[in-house]
């Protein structure tokens, strides 16, 4: 994210949002005095903010330049490292934070009429499922298929135990990537529960 300390009226929105500064955080939030402040932004950042940021930072966990040169699917497949599922996991926490607002920020989205895609999580399946029900609402909710690290003991955490997530995990990134089109053009989001942040909800 492009740090300025002056944001203007036509900026694009820091938020990520994809929409100008003045249709959408001027008079909530000063982005100005946020980056001035040096406070954290990532929780004032919407969830699409967060996704593109999240999939810019599996970018470069992976060294994507690097592999595409390779052009190699062993190489890809050889980036996913103990390491790099770690640090993955690692920005999972890092755009979707324990201590978030989630009820605040999921109701970010309650503008626009938005359907939760419930169906099966095949790229060649869901794909097909946004396209259908994108006729009917403006912006397609998905769960987001990673494990919250803190959601699950100890022995299933993926930061803790990242070894087991391997295969687990080069799904999910290339579920990422087959979403990252709908996302920026706003259509698709991918959001956390908020039985992610409270165990009571998660058990129940």
């Amino acid at each position: 994210m492009t740090r300025r300390f002056k944001v203007k009226r036509n900026d694009a929105c820091p938020c990520g949002s994809g929409e100008k500064y003045k249709k959408c955080c001027e008079g909530h939030l000063d982005w100005s005095k946020v980056y001035r402040s040096g406070s954290d932004w990532r929780q004032h950042l919407s969830i699409r903010g967060r996704n593109i940021n999240f999939v810019n930072r599996l970018g470069d966990i992976l060294q994507l330049d690097t592999i595409a040169k390779a052009s190699s699917l062993k190489d890809y497949k050889n980036a996913f490292t103990a390491d790099a599922v770690k640090k993955i996991h690692e920005a999972v926490m890092k755009f979707w934070p324990p201590d978030i607002d989630i009820v605040t920020t999921l109701g970010r989205t309650s503008t626009d009429v938005s359907g939760l895609y419930i169906g099966d999580y095949g790229p060649e399946y869901i794909l097909k499922g946004i396209v259908r029900h994108s006729i009917y609402a403006n912006k397609i909710l998905v769960i987001d298929p990673f494990v919250y690290p803190k959601s699950v003991r100890d022995e299933f955490n993926p930061i803790i135990e990242p070894e087991q997530y391997r295969s687990q995990t080069l799904k999910n990134t290339n579920f990422w990537f087959a979403l990252l089109p709908w996302i920026e053009a706003g259509i698709v989001e991918v959001i956390r529960t908020p039985a992610d942040f409270d165990h009571r909800l998660n058990w129940e």
